[in-house]
C-alpha cells in the first residue's frame, strides 16, 4: 500500500508524532493494519544531501489502517524525516523492497532550540565599569540542551537570562 503522513516538524526536546494512513495504488483507505513500516530520521546536509546519526522510529499499529509514531530530538538543525513501507514493494510484488510513501521523505525537517534554559545560558560578565561611560556584555542564550539560541529576543515564556 501507499501512505500518507502529516509534516512533521518540532522543537528540541519536545516528542514529536506523526501518524501514516495506509492506502492502496488508488488512493482507497486501508481498514485494516498488519503492515510493516520502516522510519527514521538523521541530521540532513543540504549541500550534499547526505545523512548522518540517523535513529529508528518505533511505528504502532492501530488495527485500523492507521498508524502512529513518535520520535524525540533534542539537537537543533535540518533533519530528514523517512518513512518506507516495509512489507512488500507494490511494483513488483517483492517482499522486503521497502519503498517510500507519499512525500516521504520530509527534507528539511526543521527542529528550532527549545526554551531558553538559565543553567546553560552564558554571559561574558563585567568586572570593571567605569561611571558614566557605556559598556557592553553578551549573553548568549540556549535551550535544555545546550542549542544556541540565534534570537534578538528571548522567547516568550522563556525566564529572563
Amino acid at each position: 500500500p501507499k501512505g500518507r503522513a502529516n509534516r512533521l516538524f518540532q522543537t528540541a526536546g519536545v516528542e514529536g508524532t506523526f501518524t501514516i494512513e495506509a492506502a492502496d495504488e488508488f488512493e482507497a483507505a486501508a481498514t485494516r493494519g498488519g503492515d510493516t513500516w520502516k522510519a527514521y530520521y538523521g541530521q540532513w546536509d543540504a549541500g550534499s544531501g547526505d545523512l548522518s546519526n540517523i535513529k529508528n522510529m518505533q511505528v504502532r499499529d492501530l488495527g485500523t489502517g492507521k498508524y502512529a509514531g513518535s520520535y524525540l530530538i533534542t539537537r537543533a538543525g535540518l533533519y530528514s524525516i523517512e518513512l518506507k513501507h516495509a512489507d512488500m514493494d507494490v511494483t513488483n510484488g517483492i517482499v522486503g523492497a521497502p519503498q517510500f510513501i507519499h512525500s516521504s521523505p520530509f527534507q528539511p525537517a526543521i527542529v528550532l532550540p527549545g526554551k531558553t534554559a538559565q543553567a546553560v545560558s552564558t554571559a561574558n560578565p563585567l568586572t570593571i565599569a567605569t561611571a558614566g561611560t557605556t559598556m557592553s556584555f553578551v549573553v548568549q542564550p540556549r535551550d535544555l540542551f545546550g542549542n544556541q539560541q540565534a534570537y534578538d529576543t528571548v522567547l516568550p515564556g522563556s525566564p529572563a537570562v
